[in-house]
């Protein structure tokens, strides 16, 4: 809800085409006729959940890796690897480590009747630029 308002705030010529599974997402990316929801060409991508690799194999197998801006979550092996071939435009991703060692103090402190001051989550974009070719 909250990309959703941002892009009805910010970003009146944007439209959210709806929530498409990878198969769907294939068909709009070759131009094929997704039922009701896509009747215009697809310009970016956000997943927001998993499918990044088929979502990256589709816009490949479309030709269209470099016309389609793509976001994706979570910086994986496999994420590493579409950012560096230029497929993914970005990486949203949360420190996992972080978080967990977060839940921990929040956990410990709520036994002992501390209280803790609530914090923003972490997150980092990564971009191809900002990661090593190793």
């Amino acid at each position: 809800m909250g990309f959703r308002h941002i892009l009805s705030e910010e970003f009146q010529n944007m439209r959210i085409c709806g929530l498409l599974r990878c198969a769907m997402i294939e068909n709009a990316l070759m131009r094929r006729p997704v039922k009701f929801y896509v009747q215009r060409k697809i310009h970016e991508i956000c997943n927001i959940g998993s499918g990044n690799q088929g979502i990256a194999c589709a816009m490949k197998d479309s030709g269209r890796e470099k016309e389609v801006v793509f976001i994706g979550h979570d910086f994986t092996e496999a994420t590493r690897m579409i950012l560096l071939d230029g497929t993914m435009d970005a990486v949203i991703d949360r420190n996992s480590r972080v978080e967990a060692h977060e839940v921990v103090r929040l956990l410990v402190s709520s036994i002992r009747d501390i209280p803790e001051q609530e914090y923003m989550p972490r997150l980092l974009v990564i971009f191809k630029e900002n990661i090593s070719n190793n």
